[in-house]
């Protein structure tokens, strides 16, 4: 609601500058304007135009900083969202990285080679990571740079409006 507000609130402000600019020039236009003065201005319907727009831009005015915080906070809130999301991808990367070590280790990774269970693509990685070992710190070196690249992406991404 606040950012419709500000975003729409040069408006009020423009009618605020053109009521103002009337009353400035309706003394310069003659005498039609000394018999509503006569009256008093609680009765002169310019008036109270005068006070609505002057209440719609003071609205306006205290609002822009509600929305520039309004936007920070949201802003901070998504960075830290992304952090939490590469810091769980990395865990997750690190988890994996140390069970296939421990396969490696044990000599149990034949076995997993072996058997049926292993679906194709994982096969190929695991029979790659027996025959050089240091192919899987390679490959975990490359999914943490992918990882840094789409924290930084998704940083440089246009703040949510809030």
């Amino acid at each position: 609601m606040i950012t419709q507000l500000v975003e729409r609130g040069v408006t009020p402000l423009v009618g605020f500058a053109l009521i103002y600019t009337g009353f400035q020039l309706r003394p310069a236009l003659g005498p039609s304007g000394a018999a509503s003065v006569e009256n008093g201005p609680w009765q002169n319907p310019q008036f109270w135009a005068f006070v609505v727009a002057s209440l719609l831009g003071l609205l306006f005015l205290i609002l822009i900083p509600l929305h520039f915080s309004a936007t920070n906070q949201a802003s901070q809130q998504a960075i830290e969202g992304i952090n939490q999301q590469v810091g769980q991808a990395e865990l997750q990367l690190e988890q994996q990285q140390t069970q296939v070590k421990s396969l490696v280790e044990s000599g149990k990774l034949d076995q997993l080679i072996q058997s049926n269970q292993v679906p194709p693509e994982q096969l190929a990685l695991l029979q790659q990571i027996k025959q050089d070992p240091k192919a899987l710190d390679k490959r975990a070196e490359d999914a943490r740079g992918r990882i840094r690249t789409e924290q930084n992406q998704a940083q440089e991404k246009p703040k949510p409006k809030p």
